[in-house]
């Protein structure tokens, strides 16, 4: 059985590398600097089941990735979950698939456990969404670990 795909984004290099051993035995995983390389694997074909992305990056930061992907036809539907470094309140886009926000720093078994639910139920076809793109409102937290 080929193992779901999952695309790690984040300037952060250590960090890449710490979430990747963490996940590399559960899922194929890509990783990315930023968004302008997001942009450039999804160019090549690939088609992650999930994105765990860093809000603030050079380039092509998280939320206009998520704005970005919210108007494709092929992308709009992958669900997104967000990591940041900021403690505020954050404006999440409008129509995007951002299904969690998790602050820094958090828990690597926190985020495994959400990565597990989400991908499970976008496996299942279970992430319900509105006519915006947006997942539904009842799937969306956030969480300060």
């Amino acid at each position: 059985m080929t193992k779901p795909t999952l695309l790690l984004v984040d300037d952060n290099e250590p960090l890449l590398r710490l979430l990747k051993a963490v996940f590399d035995k559960s899922y194929a995983v890509f990783t990315a600097a930023d968004g302008v390389e997001v942009l450039h694997l999804l160019s090549k074909g690939i088609k992650p089941n999930l994105i765990i992305c860093d809000v603030q990056m050079q380039n092509i930061g998280g939320f206009e990735l998520v704005a970005h992907l919210s108007t494709s036809m092929l992308y709009r539907d992958i669900p997104i979950i967000l990591i940041t470094g900021t403690q505020l309140p954050l404006d999440i886009p409008q129509g995007g698939n951002v299904v969690k926000v998790m602050y820094k720093p958090f828990d690597p078994v926190t985020l495994g456990a959400e990565v597990n639910a989400v991908m499970n139920e976008s496996l299942k076809g279970n992430l319900v969404h509105n006519n915006t793109g947006a997942p539904a409102a009842s799937f969306f937290s956030t969480s300060k670990s």
